[in-house]
């Protein structure tokens, strides 16, 4: 931000301001005087009418004291010409992409950076993250995790695993209580819908076979789900019968035999818990907060 200064009648030269927050409901504009002169070295001289603010024996702008005891800067602030790439005042580390990529480990966050796989991405600080961050505590408290299985599908659509997360403490802001996930056995690729009904499942799974089946260019052989009552309906079990897809269900109360698609809805849940925590949202917008985990 760009500041006129007006000290005495006359225009000095013009200041800028860094380490700006823009917070819109505040309705003014404040200047931290502590900040000033413990960090960045200004003097402060008060009189009965001004604050006087130098540097370097310098006087480079000044505020007027009003009857209520508050002061205001006197001069103008240019106009933003152009709001496009403006760049966040946070220093542009470790720290800051794990938060951008919804609290995703750090290890993989530097192997991203190391392999350029994001395009863009960039470091301008090597400051180290703080070793614990308590939005992840958070969302990610949990118990030891489940032996992974051996095997892998060859071929993509191959093998799908589902499974159905709710109902939520939280009704979403649309109204969604339940999410749904898809997860391809041999690309990894996951989709995931907000259900407003556990009952809405059938119509999700033919919503993800028909884009899934257009995407990869094949046809879905298998799936495998934990054998929930929306999975077992009539039109559900008659569909996949007339698809020739081969239905594999796991024993009941036993997660770890649906660990692919349990361990996508842990990782979801650990993720979408942890970015409201941090932005201080409320839990009702868990649905955005699932699109953008699925996005990144």
């Amino acid at each position: 931000m760009v500041f006129n200064p007006v000290v005495k009648g006359k225009s000095l030269r013009s200041v800028e301001f860094t380490r700006v927050l823009h917070v819109p409901q505040l309705q003014n504009n404040l200047l931290s005087c502590l900040y000033l002169t413990r960090n960045k070295g200004f003097h402060i001289h008060i009189d009965a009418e001004f604050l006087h603010f130098q540097l370097n024996k310098k006087e480079l702008f000044c505020t007027s004291i009003n009857s209520n005891n508050s002061a205001h800067l006197n001069g103008v602030t240019e106009a933003i010409s152009e709001y496009a790439h403006l760049s966040s005042t946070l220093p542009i580390d470790l720290s800051l992409w794990h938060r951008h990529f919804a609290h995703h480990n750090y290890a993989d966050v530097k192997k991203m950076l190391r392999t350029n796989m994001v395009t863009g991405m960039v470091l301008n600080s090597s400051h180290k993250p703080d070793p614990v961050c308590e939005p992840c505590l958070a969302g990610k408290m949990h118990s030891n995790p489940f032996s992974s299985s051996p095997s892998r599908a060859k071929s993509p659509l191959e093998l799908v695993h589902t499974d159905l997360q709710g109902p939520l403490p939280v009704k979403s802001y649309h109204g969604y209580w339940y999410w749904i996930v898809f997860i391809d056995d041999c690309s990894s690729h996951k989709a995931a819908m907000p259900l407003k009904r556990k009952s809405d499942a059938f119509n999700a799974f033919r919503t993800h076979k028909a884009w899934a089946e257009n995407h990869f260019r094949a046809k879905i052989q298998a799936l495998q789900d934990d054998k929930d009552g929306e999975y077992i309906s009539n039109a559900f079990i008659k569909f996949t019968q007339d698809c020739g897809i081969e239905r594999q269900h796991t024993t009941h109360n036993r997660l770890q035999q649906n660990g692919v698609a349990e361990r996508a809805n842990r990782t979801l849940s650990n993720d979408i818990t942890a970015m409201p925590s941090e932005s201080h949202l409320p839990l009702s917008f868990w649905k955005f907060c699932l699109a953008a985990q699925i996005y990144v």
